[in-house]
Parts: C-alpha cells; structure tokens; sequence
C-alpha cells in the first residue's frame, strides 16, 4: 500500500484549495497569503511526517498577524473575521494530515513482504459518522444569528445526512457536496451581520467558535479523503490477489 502516495496527494490538494481558492487576493500587512513550497511538497514522506509542522508553524504566525489588525484603531473586523475562519480551516486541515497519518502508522503491518493495515471499512464508517455528528452539535451550538440562513441549514442538512452513511463511497458523496456548499458560505456574508458584531459585547469570542466549527469541518473532509483512499487501495490489493 502507497501511504506515501496517499500523503502526497492530500497534501497537494490542501494546499491547492487553500493557496488558489481560499487566500487568493488575501494580504495581511501588505502581503499576499501563501503557505508551503515546491520543495516541502516533493520531498514530503510518511518517515518525515513532521515537516507539515512547517505549514502549521506558517499558518500560526499568519493567525497572530490577523489577530494584530484588532489592535488598530482603524482595524477592519470583517477582514479579520474572515480571514481567521480560513486560518484556522487551514491548521486544523494540515494538522489533521499529520494526526491520522501517525494514526494509520500505528495499524500497518507487514505480511509476506506486502505492507498492510488493520482497518475495515466499517471502522472507518463508524469513525467518520461519528466526527460529523461531533461538528454538526458545534455548529448547532453557535449562536442564533450564525445559522439562521436557508444557505447554512442546507449545509447542516447535508452534514446531517452524513451521520446515517453506510459505505465509505456514501461518505465521499456527501463530503464533495459538503465542501461545495461550505464553500458558498465561507466567506461568512452568510453567517454574519458584520455590523452587530462589532457593536456587540464578546463578538470575537463568537468568531472563535465558528472557527472552531469550520476547521473541524475541514478535519473530517480530510479524513474522509485519507481514509477513503485508504480502504480503496486495501481492496484493490485484496481483490488483485484473489484473482
């Protein structure tokens, strides 16, 4: 099984989504956002793992330098919380990578000379089913004013959905639709009368928990993807063996 492979592919369509979707025309401080490089993607390996640490280093000291627009008197609130959800989706995303490859280190085994893992798919149902039923009680949990939208209850009835997923397949379905939807409403026009929070006692507070929703969100779209590849190459192997 190619868990290098898996790895290098994740990592690459993270940083795509974030570098050409997510931060494009973003500068903090007069500079563009851009996270990662050429060099880190190639050499990237599940032996070195923790060179991601490199993104997420990257990413916190871009999240304080966000967090510094609130110092300023003319500090713009709605750059600074928009900004900060696509952050911190970023740390978690990569940190996730790290986190579930590590994990899957701890289930692989070797058996006459082939690399496998001790993992089944209804493991990996029963994982992921759990983690969206966790994501959707935190955006439930947000105050009235983030979900009271028809674009947002769409996004949580999807998520929803996922909680009731039998197959893996099922699961790849839904978190496309997921990411699709969710990318509808990141800029947060949706989930925010930017004007009521700056006037209202505790905003930031608030914006943090949304941050905390959308990046478990992305987590889960990322281990929905590691995972999903994974069980699909244990089943190409186990079925070409077979024959």
């Amino acid at each position: 099984m190619d868990f290098n492979l898996i790895l290098k592919n994740m990592f690459e369509e993270l940083l795509n989504y974030f570098n050409e979707e997510c931060f494009k025309n973003i500068k903090i401080n007069n500079k563009n956002v851009s996270i990662g490089n050429d060099f880190l993607l190639e050499n990237l390996t599940t032996k070195n793992i923790d060179s991601i640490d490199l993104i997420i280093d990257e990413l916190n000291l871009l999240r304080q330098e966000n967090q510094n627009i609130l110092t300023k008197e003319d500090a713009d609130h709605k750059f600074f919380a928009s900004t900060e959800i696509l952050l911190s989706s970023a740390y978690e995303g990569f940190r996730k990578i790290k986190e579930s490859f590590i994990n899957l280190n701890f289930l692989k085994h070797s058996e006459s000379g082939r690399e496998l893992i001790d993992l089944n798919e209804k493991f990996v149902v029963r994982k992921l089913t759990s983690s969206s039923q966790r994501i959707l009680n935190k955006y439930e949990n947000l105050p009235n004013r983030f979900v009271n939208n028809n674009k947002v209850k769409e996004f949580l009835d999807c998520l929803k959905k996922m909680m009731s997923c039998e197959t893996v397949n099922d699961l790849v379905l839904l978190s496309n639709e997921l990411l699709n939807k969710q990318d509808e409403i990141k800029k947060l026009d949706y989930f925010i009368d930017y004007n009521a929070l700056i006037d209202e006692y505790g905003w930031v507070h608030d914006i943090v928990k949304l941050s905390n929703a959308n990046a478990e969100f992305m987590g889960l779209i990322v281990d929905v993807e590691i995972f999903s590849n994974v069980i699909k190459q244990q089943l190409f192997k186990e079925n070409r063996v077979r024959a």
